[in-house]
């Protein structure tokens, strides 16, 4: 894409491109609680929502693939989903998150959870975000972007440009 214009990419562009293509391992050795993944993740903040009653963990937590996916445009939730199942992927959860920063810190600079959605009054939809500050993370809560449909229905769409961690299927 970049030749067309006439310019070669820039190292940072080259090292997103890897990013964006490559497969992380995640080795997990003990199921955690949310609070222990939180307590061990060098956060220096995260949201007081981000709790178990919030984002119960209804699965054991096991070894995952995970892959970074990167939306340069708005997409619903919808219809990302239905993008990433016909990839084999699905969103991560606030508990995958957790696990994969401590085994892969230098690809951290913000990444969103989709697989975490908290619901608030008023159709307010919120999902977990952690983001780089200096060597420290910060966990909270992004409220989604919302509109209406022609036929009055209510649709949320990703927040862009960002980063999505997704776990393959098995």
């Amino acid at each position: 894409m970049f030749e067309k214009f006439g310019r070669e990419k820039t190292e940072q562009e080259e090292a997103r491109e890897t990013i964006l293509t490559s497969i992380f391992k995640v080795e997990i050795e003990q199921n955690k609680s949310l609070d222990e993944l939180i307590q061990s993740g060098n956060l220096i903040k995260a949201d007081q929502r981000i709790t178990e009653e919030n984002f119960p963990n209804s699965e054991q937590n096991q070894s995952f693939n995970a892959k970074i996916k990167g939306a340069d445009r708005d997409s619903s939730l919808e219809d990302m989903n239905y993008d990433l199942d016909k990839e084999g992927l699905r969103s991560a959860t606030v508990y995958e998150l957790l696990e994969f920063l401590p085994q892969c810190p230098e690809i951290v600079e913000q990444l969103y959870a989709l697989g975490s959605i908290l619901e608030e009054e008023n159709n307010r939809k919120l999902c977990v975000k952690i983001s780089k500050k200096g060597s420290q993370y910060s966990l909270s809560l992004e409220q989604l972007g919302h509109g209406i449909t022609r036929e009055g229905k209510m649709y949320y769409y990703t927040p862009w440009p960002a980063t999505f961690l997704t776990i393959q299927k098995s």
